[in-house]
This record gives C-alpha cells, structure tokens and sequence, in this order.
C-alpha cells in the first residue's frame, strides 16, 4: 500500500488546476452584501451620488477599533457607511475633523451606520468605526455629493443576509445561576487542556476584584515554548477577560480573550526567554480570581518549515486530538488560501482506514473564519466543519476507495494567506518500507 504522503504530494499540482466551484459548498457572501449595498446606494447614484474608489475594510475584534482619513475634493458633502458583515453584532461610527472635534456621531450601536459631513475643498477628516458588539469584517465606503439621509437605506439592509444581526436585549429570567467554585474549575479546565498536550506549570496567582477594574501581573517565560494562561473566576464573577502583553519597554499585545464567560484562555508561544504583563480584567460581577499557566508539549512529529507561534500550537493540538482516537498525523503541507476564495486539494482515500483532517492557520492570517469540506469522487460533501472559527477540523470513514477532494473556504479572509494542511489516518504507515525502495529526496 502506498503511503498517504506520496498520494497527497503527487497530486497537488492538480489542485491547483481545478478551477471550478462545486455547488455542494455554500458560496460567500461577499457577493450577497455587494448587492445590499448596491441596491442601497441605487437611488442615490440616481441623484449624482459618487462612490469614492478607496472603500476601507478591517477586521475588528469588540471592543478594537479602526481610523480611515478622508478628505473632501472639493467643496460640497461627503457621507459614509459602515456595514458590519457576518458575526456582528453591533458598531459604532463618528467623523473627527483634523483638530479633533467631532462632526458628527451614531446615535447608537447597530450593525451598519450612516453619517453626512460638509466642507471646504481639501478639508480632512477622520472616520472612527468601532465594534461595540461582536467580531467580523466591517466596510466602510466614503460616498461624495451624498444627501444627510440615503433614501431606502433601512430596507435594504433589513432585507441583507449578509450583515450581521443585533444582539436581542436580555429577558430577566431571575438571578445568575451561581458558578462552580474556583478548585472545581480549574479542576475541569486542566483536564480539558491536558487532552491537548497542556501541563500545569507552577502554581496558580490569585487575587480580587471588583467589578470594571484590572490587575497586572508580571511572569518570566522560558523560550522556545508555547503555553496556555487561564483566568479564572469565583462564583460571583460573571464576565473577566485576560490579555498578555509584551514587556513595558514594547507593550505590545501578544494575546486576548474577551468572551463573555467566568474564564479566559489565551495561548502563545515564546521565541526566547522574555518578561510578560498579564493583564486582568473584571468586566460583569466581582471576587475571587485567579491565573493558571500551562506549558504545551510539543509535537512528536517532524514540525515542517515556517510552522511556528499559532501554528505550532493548532498542530500540536491537532495531533493530540487525532491520537485520542486511534489516528496518526500522516503528512502536513503548507496551502495557499485565496481572500474569499476557495482552495482544493485532492487526496486518495482507502477503505479500510479512517481520516482526519485539520486546518491550521498562518500567523500572517489573523481571525478570519476558515470553513473546511471532503466531497467524494461525485462531488457529494461527506463531512464538514463551516461554524465560525479558524481551526476546522473533519473526519471521514470512506466506504470505498477513492479520490476525494479537501475544499477549505475563506469567507473573511480580506488578502491570500497560508494554512497548514494536516492529514492523520489509522491507515498503517509504510514510510519506512518506501524508503528502503527509493533513494532518499530532499524537503523542497
């Protein structure tokens, strides 16, 4: 039986020459809100309205933020529009002029915003889109000679699918439920990360908070290690958010978790022994506290060229993951992926085995969603990993033996990027015996 690794490599060249899309796989959006938008803005190119042809797109994690600079051709009024697309759940806009003071303002967080300035010929200024609510990709359009007000604005974003909706208010359904205690959670917390080759390192820092207030802790890290940091709270905390910056003389932000939940887990990697800030925030509730660090072990595979940080990490992970069940990572290749694009791979499968395959992405990528499929030999999907989320992962039992194809989709992705390809099976592997037959190749 050939090895799996010969298969994949020796098809690759055919994925990139498959150039079709199958509709077995949903097609992005990014078309779907192309035409909202359009068919918001009709009416008012009707009435000498320009789009200008520097839209700016960002990618915005709550509560980040994003400045564009604009500056008038000439005398008249210029509007801008924010769309938020997907995952958001609410945005804010406001329009600064060059000395600072606001020209204009939304009134309240929504999915898309619109707002009108006026000017003289080259006067600047400055539109502040920040994601109160949610995560995703926002656009926003500088329109010139447009009105204070687009006419069927309202309905056509509430006719788009493409856009994000808004968070539904909280219904008083009673008091909280009250958490477990501090020992329990770390307790479940450590098994979980432990299935992904996570060790406790040290003992936990604890302290105390009130509500809305931030603790700084400082740790030394050993380099050429990756790790896991969690904040945990007590039973009265509702929401606390953990950040790991870099030393004070660069306070850069090397890690974050903002979800709303009574834990927080962010995991990075240390290229050489260094100082990090950890930085504790008490957003909903208050009380006890504590930090809990983790040391990643390794991967038992040969790590590929280029994999390092978030990486290392996703393929670590991956391969524990797969191991706990009776899987073997079997080969690991760099793919380029195209920004809102599709990308197909073709690799042969066998019967008698079962597969796993992960997506892990590059450090040069970010938070877009990545969304990952298997079709067989018809085209058919027979598994599929599309939730938001940037590490897909599937698992396929084929009934016969046959070429299936690896599509990974990139909804969000705004520029090309790469991913690591993972691909374990219980298939034997029979590298061994194929290189006792064939003289060894170098890694190109």
């Amino acid at each position: 039986m050939r090895r799996v690794g010969a298969r994949l490599c020796g098809l690759l060249v055919l994925a990139f020459s498959i150039l079709e899309v199958r509709p077995t796989l949903a097609q992005s959006d990014s078309g779907a809100l192309a035409a909202c938008i359009e068919s918001a803005l009709s009416s008012e190119r009707a009435r000498n309205m320009q789009v200008l042809p520097r839209p700016a797109d960002a990618f915005l994690i709550a509560p980040d933020s994003v400045q564009h600079p604009f500056s008038l051709p000439a005398r008249g009024c210029m509007g801008f529009l924010a769309v938020g697309r997907r995952h958001t759940q609410a945005l804010s806009l406001a329009i600064y002029r060059s000395d600072g003071r606001i020209a204009a303002a939304s009134a309240e967080p929504a999915v898309y915003a619109y707002l009108q300035t006026c000017g003289q010929a080259g006067e600047r200024f400055i539109a502040h889109v920040r994601m109160s609510d949610g995560t995703g990709e926002v656009r926003l359009l500088p329109l010139w000679r447009a009105r204070a007000r687009l006419e069927g604005l309202e309905d056509a974003m509430a006719a788009c699918r493409a856009i994000g909706m808004v968070r539904p208010l909280p219904i008083d359904v009673g008091p909280e439920p009250i958490g477990p205690p501090l020992h329990h959670s770390l307790k479940q917390l450590t098994q979980r990360l432990a299935k992904l080759g996570y060790q406790r390192r040290g003992e936990p820092l604890r302290g105390s908070l009130p509500t809305m207030r931030r603790d700084v802790r400082r740790l030394v890290l050993p380099g050429n290690r990756c790790y896991a940091f969690a904040a945990l709270g007590d039973v009265d905390v509702g929401d606390i958010d953990l950040r790991v910056f870099g030393p004070e003389e660069s306070p850069r932000l090397l890690a974050g978790e903002y979800e709303r939940s009574r834990q927080a887990v962010v995991k990075m990697c240390a290229k050489q022994d260094s100082q990090v800030l950890m930085d504790v925030r008490m957003y909903d509730g208050g009380g006890a506290y504590l930090v809990q660090g983790y040391e990643l072990s390794r991967p038992r595979i040969p790590v590929p060229a280029g994999v390092e940080g978030p990486t290392l990490i996703g393929l670590s992970e991956a391969e524990r993951t797969f191991g706990s069940r009776g899987l073997g990572v079997r080969d690991t290749i760099w793919v380029l992926l195209p920004a809102r694009g599709e990308q197909r791979v073709p690799l042969h499968m066998s019967a008698d085995g079962c597969y796993g395959v992960a997506l892990v992405p590059s450090r040069d990528q970010g938070r877009g969603d990545l969304d990952l499929g298997v079709t067989d030999q018809h085209g058919n999907l027979v598994a599929a990993d599309m939730g938001p989320g940037n590490h897909p992962r599937v698992y396929v039992c084929p009934e016969r033996d046959a070429l299936h194809m690896l599509v990974a989709r990139t909804p969000d992705l705004t520029r090309p990027s790469r991913a690591l390809l993972i691909v374990a099976s219980d298939v034997p592997d029979t590298s061994h015996a194929d290189a006792s037959q064939s003289s060894p190749q170098e890694d190109p």
